[in-house]
Parts: C-alpha cells; structure tokens; sequence
C-alpha cells in the first residue's frame, strides 16, 4: 500500500521545489523580467548575481537538475526568500504544483519525515556535569 504524502500547510523542512533550479535567481533578475516586477532587488544582490552569471559564461552554468543557487540545503530554505523570482512567489504551498513535485521526491520527503519523527521521539540528553560533580573514586 502506498503511503500518502502530506499535504503540506507550509514549506518547513521541504524544499523540494527549490531543487533543480539551478541558476533561477541569475536568469530572472538580470532578465527583462525583473523589470516587470515591483520590488528592487539590493544592489549587494544583485552585483553577486551579475559577478555570478560572468563565473557561469567563463566556467559553465550549473548543471541541470542542481538546487537553485539560493537554496540552502541545511535549513531547506531560500537565503534570499523576499527576493526569490516570481514564479517561486507563484509556487502555492500544497497547490496542484507542489504536490507534483513532491510526489517526484517522494522517497527523500518519506524519508525526512521519518527522521523527523525520530528525532521528535528520541530522548534529549541532560546538560552536562559540571566537573566536580565527579565521585571521588573516579567513576
């Protein structure tokens, strides 16, 4: 029996959408489609991504299927999420898109969901002893 996947209520601990992005950043907010769109991106970003897009054209673009350049793999969020393109912004937490996706990661989702639950379930150990809280016959 297949188990469902949850649908989800937000983006904590996914992600899913956010792999094989690549560049996405780069080819949006230095395309004419940044001119569509009303926030100003900071100019510290946006000098990263125009010395970024100079290393890709040099050395090659990253590979398909890679993460978006802005995707952090640890937290499993965007580092630069008020400024991440429109079509991530368009991207509706458990929408029709988002269940594809994530159907398309399925083993890696079941398989953070199960750790997640055992690190909920897993007994927390106390603060360390302080060093003179040692017996005195060494043990």
């Amino acid at each position: 029996m297949r188990v469902p996947l949850p649908i989800p209520t937000d983006c904590e601990g996914c992600g899913v959408c956010c792999e094989g992005q690549e560049a996405l950043p780069v080819g949006y907010w230095l395309s004419p489609l940044a001119a569509e769109d009303p926030r100003k991106l900071p100019a510290d970003l946006r000098a990263n991504l125009e010395a970024l897009r100079v290393l890709y054209d040099c050395h090659g673009w990253p590979a398909a299927g890679e993460a978006c350049i802005w995707y952090d793999r640890r937290t499993k969020k965007c580092r630069h999420h008020p400024w991440r393109p429109s079509v991530c912004q368009d991207f509706a937490v458990g929408g029709s898109d988002c269940r594809r996706v994530r159907e398309m990661h399925r083993p890696e989702l079941l398989a953070r969901i199960r750790q997640a639950r055992y690190d909920l379930a897993r007994p927390r150990p106390g603060p360390p002893r302080p060093a003179w809280h040692h017996r005195r016959d060494g043990r």
